[in-house]
């Protein structure tokens, strides 16, 4: 079964009908189709192609561009695992992840923003500059998309603006292996989640695979060709205070070929602070930095997630989460959990790249609990 996911043009000249529809898709699935967005279809194709070449290099000249402290570079296949409850191997997927590179004064100011990491420009000479270019436009319609999300929360068009000035957009580049989904025995090319963001603007290659639970059912989603499927973020569903909604989605291969896809997400700038509009109601959720909660999602679905040293992991609440469901709570409970004592002592990470610092009263107690139980196991091995 496919999934009837609403189009949305982006040169339509029926502005109130677009936003009703926008508004209606947002509420209903959190899926949605962008077309009339501006690419060309070449450039569309260029980017696609670029891709498939990057993924057919050598092992040994991806990984000499292998991901950075800013979550910059290449991701062999099963780095991630989006569902740890369900998976048990990694998703079946490699990537590559570039955003945009920071300004002068904006260098060691936030975490995940830094320099790129490209591969050898003798083995891919015209990569980098077909990436780097759908970045730039890619962006410009993110801040179309964007606009017509705020007034489609009746609020003015350019609501978000401001924290749209510097924003941290990422392109990720994945290709999918030929192996079989298995989901009776917890393997996916990519595992049930929900995107941790604003917004994702996806293009694929036309193959199936994708899924949207909806309505507790799972359902394809494909998109006319040279068209996006946007969906919407968890910060997003935060911000229009449960509003909106984040779609639980996977990807499941079903016909053993290759898949390749391209998702840009869209970010509000590092620094800024996601509270409730003021047209959905009394806010359900505290204030809380983009930035960190970004950063604190990416490290929970990472499978060998480094933390720095006399830093932890640290449980978000559902009050500081986007969460619509029983089920979304337990699921975010369970990913957002403290690292063991061997795991924190064990893994390090550049100073660049920070999670949250426990309170001192809470570091010693965590640390008393964990001598107790050390000395235990070694009283009784």
């Amino acid at each position: 079964m496919v999934a009837d996911i609403p189009e949305i043009s982006l040169t339509s000249s029926d502005g109130d009908e677009l936003i009703e529809r926008l508004r209606r898709a947002c509420k209903e699935h959190g899926f949605f189709i962008v077309r009339d967005h501006g690419l060309a279809p070449e450039e569309i194709e260029s980017v696609m192609q670029e891709s498939r070449r990057f993924f057919d290099l050598p092992m040994t000249t991806k990984v000499a561009c292998a991901a950075n402290s800013f979550n910059r570079g290449y991701t062999r296949f099963g780095d991630q695992m989006l569902d740890p409850e369900k998976q048990t191997t990694g998703d079946t997927k490699e990537g590559f992840y570039m955003g945009r590179e920071p300004e002068p004064h904006e260098v060691g100011k936030f975490a995940l923003l830094g320099p790129n990491r490209w591969p050898d420009a003798d083995a891919a000479p015209s990569f980098r500059p077909a990436i780097e270019s759908y970045l730039e436009k890619m962006s410009e319609v993110g801040k179309k998309v964007v606009r017509l999300l705020a007034l489609a929360l009746e609020l003015p068009g350019d609501y978000f603006d401001a924290s749209f000035s510097a924003p941290m957009t990422t392109v990720r580049l994945l290709h999918y292996s030929n192996q079989l989904s298995k989901p009776e025995r917890g393997i996916f090319a990519a595992g049930e989640h929900s995107d941790f963001g604003m917004i994702t603007l996806l293009l694929t290659d036309g193959e199936p695979g994708l899924q949207v639970k909806i309505q507790g059912q799972w359902v394809g989603v494909s998109a006319p060709r040279e068209c996006f499927i946007c969906n919407l973020g968890d910060m997003l569903e935060r911000w229009s205070n449960l509003t909106f909604h984040s779609t639980k989605h996977r990807v499941v291969n079903t016909t053993g070929r290759t898949r390749y896809s391209i998702p840009l997400f869209f970010e509000p700038n590092f620094d800024t602070i996601v509270t409730p509009v003021p047209t959905c109601g009394e806010p359900k959720f505290k204030p809380i930095k983009s930035g960190d909660y970004l950063l604190q999602r990416i490290l929970d679905v990472s499978r060998d997630p480094e933390i720095p040293a006399g830093m932890t992991r640290v449980y978000i609440p559902p009050e500081s989460r986007a969460c619509t469901t029983k089920s979304r709570r337990e699921a975010h409970r369970s990913t957002h959990v403290q690292m063991s004592q061997r795991q924190r002592s064990t893994k390090q990470l550049p100073p660049s790249l920070t999670t949250t610092r426990l309170p001192l009263e809470h570091q010693a107690k965590l640390n008393n609990n964990n001598n107790k139980k050390q000395k235990k196991k070694e009283e009784n091995p």
